[in-house]
């Protein structure tokens, strides 16, 4: 992942998490104010309605019970009202589906699911009861202004996301631009172009770099004009040489003198650059690590996707064996209970109903199951826990003895989820000695070019692994794919540090540049060949001892 990726995605998170926590609060606190709203209106238009009624109630005044319904209805959102006594239904207007559907009084705004909030109130006097009135508002505008506000809401979130998004891009571009910057001017540089200065802005860590790499190519420059004028002087000395020899001596030794104090610069200002190439491995060897920490964080996506389903129905298929433990658990202790009265048939009918209740056979069949596939899926976790320990070697940093078929196997376990989805593996393993190593640099040279192969293979091909003893002293390793194959062009090149044919921000081309420099340490070679549409083969060539 390129860095100016990693700082889009960083802001963009960041950003998301708190609109999303924004939006939710907002919702929230507008859902509950209007549900606090409503409620008291319901409340005290209810109560209000049977204060009204009463009187009518008790004088049994249908007509005016019949006006107070109707006059409430004209009130904006009451959808039915209805006055109800001892004998029946008094009184009622509004929308007959509404009032033919049974009352159910409501209490929370989010329990309504037919758009009516139906609220009840009590007819009495000198505390008794009379009757009570029921009566609905529509909770329409509510929802109305609901889902308003989401939509809002969410326009202002997306076009916020789209912001940050631009600004994350334009932050990234600006900081990898200088340092694609500083890169093509090193190229320049070893091309044998000295006058390729960087611009240095600011005076963070990649400024003072930039500053260093501009004063290491004014001292080369000063250098190649200093040895320019020697060269030159030299070259009118010798004129006529043979003719003022005697004349010339004493001007010879002062020059001399000259060229020591020269030489004794010039030697200073190797040290100088001496020191400022050890600050150049430096930052090379963290882009070397940098590297490989990417290819362990691609890895760790497919150890997660492996671990993950054994241990899935280990837990389950766990806890259904509990349950059936319980089970046979309660038989048993049925029958401790019951052995003295074995030859009654009463319990011995209870006992047969129990084993027919928990089917008792069905169990004993099923826990050997589960047992097994248990113990398979904490096999297949040893497994790929083991086969990570192998590729890693993180307890193993000295020379020593290992198989190398082991190195592969535990390397092609590791990138199986990169691998399967692309290519069939074909493995034709010769008869091969143990060879002295450092077995995790190894592994991992054996990780990029089985991932280089899978990824140049478009939809399905065969990545081919061979190995055989190349004389008495050396092994060879042969990787073979089906895939897109490399240009005559660019296959002298694929070995330099940063060059890569991958699209942009899918890699920084030093992953076979790591892999050229871990063979050389082991005094071996790395060729390939290629033909494009039709695959690659690397060959690697490893002495059996070190």
């Amino acid at each position: 992942m390129s860095f100016r990726l990693k700082t889009i995605l960083g802001i963009a998170s960041i950003e998301a998490i708190l609109l999303l926590i924004l939006i939710w609060n907002s919702l929230l606190f507008l859902t509950a104010s209007n549900e606090e709203q409503l409620i008291k209106r319901a409340d005290t238009t209810v109560t209000l309605f049977a204060t009204t009624t009463k009187n009518a109630v008790l004088a049994t005044d249908l007509a005016s019970l019949e006006e107070f319904v109707e006059e409430l209805l004209k009130n904006p959102g009451i959808v039915y009202a209805r006055v109800i006594d001892a004998t029946g239904v008094l009184a009622q207007g509004g929308l007959e589906p509404i009032l033919a559907r049974p009352f159910i009084k409501d209490t929370q705004f989010d329990a309504v699911d037919d758009g009516v909030f139906d609220v009840v109130a009590n007819i009495e006097e000198d505390g008794m009861k009379f009757g009570h009135v029921e009566l609905g508002i529509s909770i329409a505008s509510i929802q109305q202004v609901l889902n308003e506000a989401r939509k809002q809401i969410s326009l202002i979130a997306v076009i916020e996301i789209i912001l940050t998004a631009m600004f994350s891009l334009v932050l990234g571009t600006m900081l990898t631009r200088r340092i694609l910057t500083l890169k093509e001017a090193s190229e320049k540089v070893a091309a044998g172009d000295l006058s390729a200065h960087v611009t240095v802005k600011g005076k963070d860590e990649i400024a003072v770099v930039g500053t260093a790499f501009n004063s290491m190519l004014d001292k080369l420059n000063l250098a190649a004009i200093t040895q320019q004028q020697y060269q030159q002087q030299l070259e009118e000395l010798n004129v006529g040489l043979e003719e003022r020899v005697a004349k010339r001596t004493t001007e010879l030794e002062s020059s001399n003198t000259a060229l020591t104090f020269a030489m004794r610069q010039l030697e200073a200002e190797k040290k100088e650059q001496q020191i400022l190439i050890k600050k150049i491995q430096k930052a090379q060897s963290q882009l070397l690590q940098s590297e490989r920490m990417a290819s362990l964080g691609q890895l760790a996506a497919g150890v997660a996707h492996e671990i993950n389903n054994p241990v899935g129905f280990i837990s389950s298929n766990i806890s259904t064996l509990n349950e059936y433990f319980s089970d046979i658990v309660k038989l048993l202790n049925h029958y401790e209970q019951n052995e003295e009265k074995i030859s009654d048939p009463i319990v011995r009918e209870r006992l047969k109903t129990i084993k027919e209740d928990i089917d008792l056979d069905f169990i004993r069949d099923d826990i050997q199951n589960l047992i097994n596939e248990s113990l398979d899926g904490t096999k297949r976790v040893k497994v790929i826990v083991k086969d990570l320990r192998e590729f890693s070697h993180v307890d193993e940093s000295e020379w020593q003895y290992i198989d190398i078929h082991n190195g592969l196997n535990s390397t092609l376990n590791i990138v199986n989820n990169e691998i399967k989805y692309k290519a069939d593996v074909v493995k034709e393993y010769g008869d091969l000695p143990k060879i002295e190593c450092l077995a995790s640099e190894l592994n991992q040279v054996f990780l990029n070019l089985l991932v280089n192969a899978a990824q140049a293979i478009e939809e399905r091909g065969i990545i081919t692994i061979r190995t055989s003893l190349e004389d008495e002293q050396h092994i060879k390793i042969e990787i073979e794919d089906t895939g897109a194959g490399i240009s005559e062009e660019n296959i002298t090149r694929i070995f330099d540090p940063f060059y890569t044919n991958k699209p942009v921000g899918t890699g920084t081309g030093l992953g076979l540049s790591l892999s050229y420099s871990i063979i050389q340490r082991h005094n071996g070679s790395i060729n390939v060949k290629s033909v494009e549409g039709k695959g690659t083969i690397f060959t690697l060539i490893l002495p059996l001892k070190k």
